[in-house]
C-alpha cells in the first residue's frame, strides 16, 4: 500500500503543477471567514456547518493547530487512510509554502457560490492559492490580520480547506464554486462525521464530484468529467453493507495482487497500471473477480504451453477467484488468431467477439464464439463465419475439434 500511496502522492505533486501552475485565474481558491458584531471570527466553513448542515461542530480536540489538524486527520484515516496520508503529506510543507500578508484587504474571489450568513455578518477572504508560477512565489496568501483572530480549531480548518481544494484541482473537475470543499470540510469538523459509514461518506465523495478512492490498494473511480457536455458521470458501486463495497469500477490496481493479475503480467509492466475495470469483493473485503479493460490498445499475449502455443489479442480480462481466468477480445475481417496449432481467421465484415478461459497454469482450456466456424481443406485453419452462434470449443491436451469442414 505504501508504494500505491508514494506514487499517488508523485502523480498528485506533478499534476498539480501541469494541470494549474500558469493558470493565473484559476476558481474555488479562496477560503473565507465570517465576521459577526461581538462575536469571535469563524471559518465559513465551519458556520455552514452549524447553520446550513444542521451539523454539531466537534470540540474534542485542544491544543495547537497541529494537534487540531492531526485531530481531523484521524477522523478521515477511519473512512479514507489514503486521502487522510495525502493530505497529511500536503500539510508537512504547508507553512513553507505561506506569505502571510498584513495591513491589506483581499479583493473577493467570486467562487463562494451558495450561503447564507447573517445580515448584521460579513464574508472577508482570509486565504488564496495558486500553484507556484511567475505571478507568485508562494502556493497559500494568508491576510495575517484575520488569521490572528481565528481560534486554533478555526484554523486548521482553514488549512483543511485549502488542501481539499487542492485535490480538486490537481485532478480537475467542472465546479466552479468552493461549495463541495465547504460541504466535506464542515462534516469531517463535525460531531456526527464519528459515526459515519463508508457507503454514505462515497456517496458524499460522488456528489461532490471527487474522482477516487482507494480500497484494498485499488483505486476506485467515483465519477468522471465530461468536459463537452459539462457533466458528472457517476460511476456505479454497490455495496454488502453500509461498510463493504460489493463491486465497483477501478481505473488502477497494485501487482500486489499476485494471484490476480500474475497471468496478466506480459501486459502490465509497471507497479500501478493504468487501465479500466470492475471489481467485485467479498463481505471480508477479500478479491472475488476482476474484470480488466485495456483502453488504450489491445493486449497481445504470446505463449507456449504444455497444451500448445497461443497468440491471442484481447481488449479484456476476466480473473477468477481459484486462478483461472478468461480473456476477450474482439476481432475484425482478416484479424488472424492461433490457438494450439489450429490458425482463426474472421471473414465476418463486423467486429466478432472471442472469449478464452485459461486455468491458473496459463494453460488454454476452451474457446468460445459468436460465430460458427468451419475446418478448411488443409486442414489448418478455421474460419470464423458470419453465422451468428454460440460456439465453444474444448482446446485443452491438443484434443482434435470437432468442426465441420468449409462448403465451397
Amino acid at each position: 500500500m505504501r508504494t500505491l500511496i508514494s506514487i499517488l502522492i508523485a502523480l498528485v505533486g506533478t499534476s498539480s503543477i501541469a494541470f494549474a501552475g500558469n493558470d493565473w485565474a484559476e476558481t474555488r481558491n479562496g477560503g473565507y471567514v465570517v465576521l459577526c458584531p461581538s462575536q469571535p471570527a469563524q471559518v465559513l466553513d465551519l458556520y455552514e456547518a452549524k447553520n446550513i448542515h444542521g451539523l454539531s461542530l466537534d470540540s474534542k480536540a485542544s491544543g495547537n493547530l497541529e494537534q487540531h489538524f492531526s485531530r481531523l486527520l484521524s477522523k478521515i484515516a477511519r473512512l479514507d487512510a489514503e486521502r487522510a496520508l495525502l493530505y497529511n503529506t500536503w500539510f508537512q510543507d504547508f507553512f513553507n509554502e505561506v506569505q502571510y500578508i498584513s495591513d491589506s484587504n483581499f479583493y473577493p474571489i467570486p467562487d463562494v457560490g451558495y450561503t447564507v450568513i447573517a445580515k448584521n455578518c460579513r464574508l472577508e477572504l482570509a486565504i488564496f492559492q495558486r500553484a507556484p508560477s511567475i505571478f507568485n512565489k508562494s502556493r497559500y496568501r494568508i491576510n495575517q490580520d484575520l488569521w490572528q483572530q481565528l481560534d486554533e480549531a478555526n484554523k486548521a480548518a482553514l488549512v483543511l480547506h485549502e488542501l481539499i481544494y487542492r485535490e480538486y484541482t490537481t485532478f480537475g473537475t467542472g465546479i466552479d464554486t468552493s461549495e463541495p470543499t465547504r460541504f466535506l470540510n464542515a462534516w469531517v469538523n463535525s460531531t456526527e462525521f464519528e459515526s459515519l459509514d463508508l457507503q454514505t461518506y462515497l456517496t458524499m465523495l460522488q456528489e461532490a464530484q471527487f474522482k477516487e478512492f482507494f480500497y484494498q490498494d485499488f483505486r476506485i473511480d467515483l465519477g468522471t468529467w465530461l468536459p463537452l457536455t459539462r457533466e458528472w458521470n457517476r460511476h456505479f458501486m454497490t455495496f454488502h453493507d453500509s461498510s463493504h463495497i460489493r463491486a465497483a469500477r477501478f481505473s488502477a490496481v497494485p501487482l500486489s495482487a499476485q494471484e490476480f493479475l500474475k497471468p496478466l503480467q506480459e501486459c502490465l509492466r509497471s507497479d500501478v497500471v493504468e487501465l479500466n475495470g470492475e471489481v467485485t469483493f467479498g463481505r471480508q473485503a477479500n478479491v472475488e473477480k476482476l474484470a480488466v479493460f485495456f483502453v488504450k490498445a489491445p493486449c497481445l499475449y504470446k505463449y507456449n504451453g504444455t497444451s500448445g502455443r497461443y497468440d491471442i489479442k484481447s481488449d479484456k480480462a476476466i480473473l477468477l477467484n481459484d486462478g483461472s481466468y478468461e480473456l476477450s477480445g474482439l476481432y475484425n475481417a482478416n484479424d488472424v488468431l492461433r490457438v494450439n496449432e489450429k490458425t482463426f481467421i474472421f471473414s465476418k465484415e463486423t467486429s466478432q467477439r472471442a472469449r478464452f478461459l485459461f486455468d491458473a497454469r496459463g494453460e488454454v482450456q476452451k474457446l468460445f464464439l459468436e460465430n460458427k466456424a468451419c475446418l478448411t481443406s488443409n486442414g489448418h485453419s478455421i474460419v470464423v463465419t458470419s453465422e451468428l452462434a454460440e460456439v465453444e470449443f474444448d482446446m485443452s491436451a491438443k484434443k482434435d475439434l470437432k468442426i465441420p469442414f468449409c462448403l465451397n
